[in-house]
């Protein structure tokens, strides 16, 4: 049953994480809505360069911005005028036209992630006041959420979450045991991450990695300027992470490749870390991928020739175990033990808040030691993780 559908979702430009969503979601809900009309609303600030990325995505892209959007619509709706640019006005058409709205951002409602004061918690929400606002269902999809300790945090997850939400699709158990402790009484389903089902293409090598690949068993590590800024003092992640990359070059023989997830403009840019990180290393067994260029199918076809894998950036753990390579996460929220669980791999969770190079290096050794069987019970597990993403579509359909 064809419908028109909005997602509302991060950028697909300098970022691995939100065009994984966005691609994945569009088929997780063909399976139930076949051949739908798909409308994804950007960052404002990322849709210009999101727009000439339209081709290579099965959607329709036009700009978001919360507070806009909100005051435009009730413009229009009360005063009968239509204001602001072509795209945001198209914008408005969208979200009238649409049959449902879906949310997938990822994260949200956490106390780890931004600030937990009144404004920003308050405006974290706004969006999902929009299914309201246009009298259409709304759908917070796969997303980690809580902890809810902070008092801004939980009284508006509790109160956007309950009034303005049709259904929610957390990504794990915690998420839903943090709603369940809140009060949420919007009905809750656990579903993986839709990025799960993220299919990889391959591409020719760069110039500069066509023989990297060919020498060595290759190391794939995602590093992050989120868990950099977590890490106590910042210099000390990078230090780490380049100690570590010396050592395993070293003593196991085998090559490193920085795979940058989300790119900035700034200090706060993932790209920055890998270039000094493969700058300080200064070594030939240690590259940078250039993923400023590539789709996230094609930045996965490049994931998919790393042997093991050591990810920061929660997107790249999808990737890797989804194509059954070995992961250690070093992570900053219960999303990454949710993700590993899912595999029995939770054992392989790494806490910034605590982690030294001696325990890098220890969890290292023993994730070298058994590879072949942890990857194969990664690979078992791959069928049902993908059947209860889809379980997860059919549940949603059932309150639409």
């Amino acid at each position: 049953m064809r419908k028109n559908i909005v997602l509302i979702g991060a950028r697909l430009s300098d970022n691995f994480g939100g065009p994984s969503l966005a691609l994945s979601t569009v088929e997780a809900l063909n399976t139930v809505y076949s051949d739908s009309g798909f409308t994804l609303l950007v960052p404002e600030k990322a849709y210009e360069k999101d727009k000439n990325l339209e081709s290579k995505y099965p959607v329709t892209v036009l700009p978001f911005h919360t507070d806009k959007v909100v005051l435009f619509s009730f413009i229009k709706r009360w005063m009968r005028l239509s204001l602001g640019s072509v795209p945001f006005q198209k914008t408005i058409t969208a979200l009238e036209d649409a049959d449902f709205i879906v949310d997938i951002w990822g994260i949200m409602f956490a106390d780890s992630f931004r600030s937990v004061s009144f404004i920003p918690k308050f405006r974290e929400g706004l969006r999902l006041i929009l299914g309201r606002l246009f009298k259409k269902p709304f759908i917070k999809y796969t997303s980690a959420m809580g902890p809810f300790q902070s008092k801004w945090n939980r009284v508006f997850a509790q109160y956007y979450l309950n009034k303005y939400v049709k259904g929610i699709l957390a990504r794990d158990l915690v998420t839903k045991e943090h709603l369940k402790s809140l009060g949420i009484r919007t009905p809750v389903f656990v579903a993986p991450d839709t990025a799960f089902l993220l299919l990889s293409t391959p591409i020719d090598f760069p110039a500069h990695l066509s023989e990297f690949f060919q020498q060595r068993k290759v190391l794939g590590i995602s590093v992050s300027y989120q868990a950099r800024n977590r890490f106590g003092e910042p210099n000390q992640y990078i230090s780490m992470i380049t100690s570590f990359i010396r050592h395993v070059v070293q003593d196991y023989n085998i090559s490193v490749l920085l795979i940058p997830n989300e790119l900035e403009q700034g200090i706060d840019d993932d790209n920055k870390i890998a270039w000094e990180i493969e700058s300080t290393v200064a070594r030939d067994e240690c590259k940078m991928l250039d993923t400023s260029n590539l789709t996230a199918s094609e930045i996965k076809g490049m994931i998919s020739h790393c042997e093991l894998l050591i990810a920061s950036r929660y997107h790249t753990i999808v990737a890797g175990l989804s194509l059954g390579i070995p992961t250690i996460a070093v992570g900053w929220h219960h999303k990454y033990v949710g993700v590993l669980q899912l595999f029995n791999q939770h054992k392989w969770v790494l806490d910034i808040q605590n982690v030294n190079l001696g325990m890098l290096k220890t969890q290292f050794a023993a994730l070298w030691e058994d590879q072949e069987s942890i990857r194969e019970e990664i690979q078992s597990y791959i069928p049902q993780v993908k059947q209860d993403i889809f379980s997860g579509v059919e549940n949603i359909s059932k309150l639409l």
